[in-house]
């Protein structure tokens, strides 16, 4: 009797565990972005981050602009787009509201496609 209350206390709270999105996923993710040439200046959501190659923690919580600048070449630009993370939906599953009010607040419900970013910049016309 003892053991099967333990059981059924324990398949709950291993579910809580793992169904929570933010704990695998973080709040962020680091994206490596690089350009062809290298040396191009990169901007994330408006702000200078470096030169390429870089790398840059991402948050999770929203999309982002990803700009390269070089002399001689024209800007480029692309978007970095999140999507719901697998184990948000373990959180559904297991109507683990407290993860999922967690994971929506965090941004750890999100995660990235990709854990790179290349562009090939275009040499402006003389």
């Amino acid at each position: 009797m003892r053991r099967a209350l333990l059981i059924a206390l324990a398949i709950p709270m291993v579910g809580l565990i793992l169904g929570c999105a933010t704990v695998v996923n973080g709040t962020s993710q680091r994206i490596l972005i690089a350009s062809s040439p290298r040396g191009a200046a990169v901007i994330v959501d408006d702000s200078l981050v470096g030169l390429t190659p870089v790398t840059v923690a991402m948050s999770h919580s929203r999309d982002h602009i990803v700009r390269m600048q070089l002399d001689g070449y024209q800007p480029a630009q692309r978007s970095i787009r999140r999507r719901t993370s697998g184990w948000f939906w373990v959180n559904l599953l297991w109507l683990d509201l407290p993860g999922i009010a967690v994971d929506a607040v965090s941004g750890g419900r999100y995660t990235f496609d990709s854990t790179q970013v290349r562009m090939r910049l275009t040499r402006q016309p003389e």
